[in-house]
């Protein structure tokens, strides 16, 4: 339709206005890097930090003068019992720090027994991962239509997206996590992060647009693929997992639509939209609540 036709040519619009000022002010260059050298670890004090270098002073001159390779030890000896004991406490008061921050708690336990995240190339012929993937989402067995539970009636339904202010936008867009990954717009998060207040007011055209129209912009719907590996062979296809980044501007988006539908869901409680027994996805619920449910239920039962 018309309407749709012009959301799309604006959201691109807007895309393409965006790059280019980008490019204007911070053109892509070409920097060659010299190797890194590894940083300390952060439990590493000055105290420490003597201890190691004692040890490799007195290792070499032990070398030349084995009287001193009974000080060297009883130096390793310290310094190791030292290590240990800051490596112990660190970690101690980061997972004291990231009490209930489950995601930052599992990083430090992946990290703690080397199961930390590849980022290797992958080991698999991209056609073989693109043909794989490809095959998943035409997927012949999927049913034409999925099975929908009966829900509440749909008088009561959202038939509209309310509008949106800039000031929200604005919001929002001051929230995003600028090290988040740059999607298939290349515009990354930290520029809109830093120039929120200034393209608040477009983008608030752009999403009013699409909330009364019900249509997604185009622009908004190419994602980047990446294929992460899962397990079993690096070489074949079928062990890699799409990850798809989609434009920061779409999840955006996503975030005001997911916002209203969670409060007219509230807004609806006693319609049952969702039944008591729904733990998953919902804010202030977990999995602690459902089996504290499950075991009340069955002790219930029991009596």
């Amino acid at each position: 339709s018309p309407a749709c036709g012009t959301l799309h040519d604006l959201a691109h619009a807007w895309q393409c206005s965006m790059l280019n000022a980008l490019n204007a002010c911070a053109p892509v260059s070409t920097v060659i890097l010299s190797e890194a050298k590894p940083k300390p670890q952060p439990w590493v004090t000055p105290e420490l930090r003597h201890l190691f270098h004692k040890r490799q002073q007195l290792h070499r001159a032990a070398r030349t003068n084995p009287a001193l390779l009974r000080q060297y030890r009883e130096t390793r000896r310290q310094g190791t019992l030292l290590n240990k004991r800051l490596r112990r406490l660190y970690y101690l008061s980061q997972f004291e720090a990231s009490r209930g921050n489950s995601r930052r708690q599992w990083q430090l336990i992946n990290h703690l027994t080397g199961r930390s995240r590849s980022t290797a190339t992958p080991g698999a012929p991209i056609d073989d991962i693109s043909r794989h993937f490809g095959s998943v989402v035409s997927d012949p067995d999927r049913p034409p239509q999925l099975y929908l539970p009966s829900g509440p009636s749909t008088q009561d339904s959202l038939n509209d997206f309310a509008p949106v202010t800039p000031e929200l936008v604005e919001q929002l867009l001051a929230s995003l996590s600028p090290s988040k990954a740059t999607g298939s717009d290349q515009l990354p998060p930290s520029i809109l992060k830093s120039q929120a207040a200034v393209i608040a007011p477009s983008l608030t055209s752009i999403f009013n647009e699409s909330l009364s129209s019900g249509t997604v912009p185009a622009p908004y719907k190419f994602a980047t693929v990446t294929p992460l590996f899962k397990s079993g062979d690096h070489c074949d296809g079928r062990n890699y997992r799409p990850i798809s980044l989609l434009p920061v501007v779409a999840k955006v988006l996503e975030r005001i639509v997911s916002r209203q539908l969670i409060q007219h869901i509230r807004d609806n409680s006693d319609l049952g939209i969702l039944p008591p027994e729904q733990f998953a996805y919902r804010q202030n619920h977990s999995t602690e609540d459902l089996l504290c449910y499950a075991t009340n239920t069955l002790v219930e039962m029991m009596l």
